[in-house]
């Protein structure tokens, strides 16, 4: 009995094996005539048409600027008062910046000295509290978004820190720096200081 179920599954086996071989065989033999039963003889020999979307304006390069007016705007639209940019502040972010693309790290300490730059710096004689958001990015004209916008978004999107730090009433003061990690101005780095006054 049992010989006999595994001899009518080995015929079934071979009947679908031979199907399958035929119906390869046929392809491959009149490829026109299964294209017109399948309905895919209306796709052969047509070029393929690339739509490439066009974006509605070439974006401008993200700013410094920018990114603190747009970090000012998520404050007061929740009601806390906007920071006041702080040209001591500027530089010490600005000091930040050129050292990690000077010693190429991404971090808010140097690997190599294990440095917290903010440290022996103006805001850290002159703030109670201070903090430190970075970002970096990739900028090309033809995308369809703000780089300046998508810098700020994944900051208040962040679960690091970076949010808080933003929205955080005790910080009066900030300042902040952009710059270019290549010489073609495509991949940058961005860094915003928060300081609370003494």
């Amino acid at each position: 009995m049992k010989d006999m179920r595994k001899i009518a599954v080995c015929g079934m086996l071979g009947l679908v094996v031979l199907g399958l071989v035929g119906a390869l065989v046929y392809t491959l033999a009149f490829p026109d005539k299964v294209a017109k039963i399948t309905g895919h003889d209306k796709l052969l020999n047509k070029p393929v048409e690339y739509h490439e979307k066009k974006p509605t304006k070439l974006q401008e390069r993200p700013t410094a600027d920018k990114i603190f007016e747009l970090v000012n705007k998520e404050r007061t639209q929740r009601g806390i008062a906007p920071l006041v940019r702080a040209p001591e502040i500027d530089n010490d972010a600005r000091l930040k910046v050129e050292d990690m693309i000077k010693n190429d790290y991404y971090a808010h300490k140097n690997p190599k000295t294990g440095q917290f730059l903010m440290d022996n710096t103006y805001s850290d004689k002159h703030c109670k509290e201070y903090g430190e958001n970075i970002n970096a990015g990739s900028y090309y004209a033809y995308l369809e978004r703000d780089m300046s916008e998508v810098e700020v978004k994944s900051w208040m999107e962040s679960t690091d820190g970076h949010r808080e730090a933003i929205l955080n009433p005790k910080y009066k003061y900030s300042g902040i720096a952009l710059d270019w990690w290549d010489k073609e101005r495509h991949q940058f780095r961005v860094v915003q200081h928060f300081c609370e006054p003494l």
